[in-house]
């Protein structure tokens, strides 16, 4: 068991699921998790225990590896939470809900097929394989209640392709931080709010560098 940044919390983590990343801490630090909650590719549950607060109603996990979940329902059981868990083995095109979260959370896939692994956990967790960045936020936005709000993280290249297809699925994009890994470096990845049926507008937030705020991302999520 390792223990989650910021908290108190175990996790699990081994062969046969993805461990977590700074991607997805950096992707709790800024969403702010409420109401009913869907986790697409959510993995071992970093965004979860990462997530908690008490604005968080429901937490309904999707991921098409079993052991990751496994992982997942352990470190429940472990820390004695998940009465208001779900899991769903099933893959995105499977899963049909349309218009019925607040809140949802995605560090979706983003390499193209060429850039592959040996690693298949790895493949599952950062390639597009069969299924594009699009499919996981047209998904992501259609699970959206109107003005809830669709978080994601993605390497910084991808900025342009994230916005087309937030507003493709009606999330209108709101607010934006980049994070680099050195002081004065480019910026390595973005976290993205879009929100369902919003009116344009934009918050760009201070970036972000792991060298100087490391700490602050490791700590939990930001103070809004």
């Amino acid at each position: 068991m390792d223990t989650v940044p910021g908290t108190a919390y175990k996790i699990a983590q081994g062969p046969g699921a993805f461990s977590y990343s700074i991607d997805s801490l950096f992707l709790s630090y800024f969403a702010r998790a409420k109401g009913r909650v869907l986790d697409l590719g959510c993995g071992p549950g970093i965004l979860y225990f990462r997530s908690l607060n008490p604005d968080l109603k429901s937490y309904t996990g999707l991921d098409i590896n079993p052991q990751a979940l496994d992982y997942f329902r352990e470190s429940l059981a472990y820390n004695g939470l998940g009465r208001e868990v779900r899991l769903e083995e099933k893959s995105l095109e499977d899963f049909h809900e349309p218009g019925a979260y607040e809140t949802v959370l995605c560090n979706p896939p983003y390499y193209q097929n060429y850039l592959r692994t040996e690693n298949s956990e790895k493949n599952w967790a950062k390639h597009e394989g069969d299924l594009g960045l699009r499919d996981f936020i047209l998904k992501g936005a259609q699970s959206l209640r109107p003005l809830g709000s669709l978080y994601l993280v993605l390497p910084a290249d991808r900025l342009v392709d994230a916005m087309v297809f937030c507003r493709q699925g009606g999330a209108e994009p709101k607010g934006l931080q980049f994070l680099s890994k050195k002081s004065q470096g480019q910026a390595h990845w973005f976290c993205l709010e879009a929100r369902k049926n919003a009116k344009p507008h934009l918050r760009v937030d201070p970036d972000l560098n792991l060298q100087d705020h490391r700490d602050l991302i490791y700590s939990g999520p930001r103070n809004l």
